[in-house]
């Protein structure tokens, strides 16, 4: 990668916790190892930024940190992370022990076995416009998918139980949402248009 996790290059941080970095980023970008903390946000309207590695020594990261990477398409969090992981290949935070996707990115590929699309997990990703969820998904938290101005279908493949109200908010080019017929109700009751709903 191209850049590291380096103070005098400009990004914010203080002691082990990773802020915020710069707007002018460009390409792909590894945190340095050591860093244990990403900060809300972190990464907002890095719009250069095409590729982020995570280390093993992250142990806690907060919502929203790609919200705005409009050409970000490969996220990978080192093999030996104890908390988070990219199984599969998939282009994706998940906190391993609760299986919540909790940062996505337009390439994601929700991998079978995550049970939670977590809060924020997907917010201000204006590159996604379409996505699968796999059928072992259960919940689909607050502002999951918020400000994914150009996603038009979503094609659910599991039985939801739940789905915030928020969950879909600003997702104004939303043509479908297919899902099968016992998540209708998820749906249905998180305010989402019927006519959007196509039941299998």
């Amino acid at each position: 990668m191209s850049n590291s996790y380096l103070c005098e290059n400009g990004y914010a941080a203080g002691g082990k916790d990773f802020l915020q970095a710069r707007k002018c980023i460009r390409g792909g970008y590894r945190i340095l190892e050591g860093v244990t903390y990403i900060g809300t946000m972190a990464f907002c309207d890095c719009k250069g930024l095409t590729s982020v590695e995570i280390p093993e020594s992250v142990t806690k990261i907060r919502i929203g940190i790609f919200s705005g990477c409009d050409n970000l398409r490969s996220v990978k969090v080192d093999a030996s992370n104890s908390v988070y992981d990219s199984r599969n290949n998939c282009n994706a935070i998940i906190e391993s022990a609760s299986n919540t996707l909790v940062q996505g990115c337009q390439t994601t590929e929700i991998p079978y076995g995550v049970t939670t699309i977590g809060e924020c997990a997907f917010i201000g990703c204006r590159g996604l416009t379409s996505i699968e969820i796999p059928e072992s998904v259960t919940s689909i938290e607050r502002f999951a998918f918020d400000s994914c101005e150009n996603l038009e279908y979503v094609v659910v493949r599991s039985a939801v139980q739940y789905v915030d109200s928020s969950a879909f908010l600003g997702c104004k080019s939303l043509k479908s949402i297919t899902v099968p017929a016992e998540a209708k109700d998820a749906f249905l009751n998180a305010g989402i248009d019927a006519d959007l709903l196509v039941v299998e």
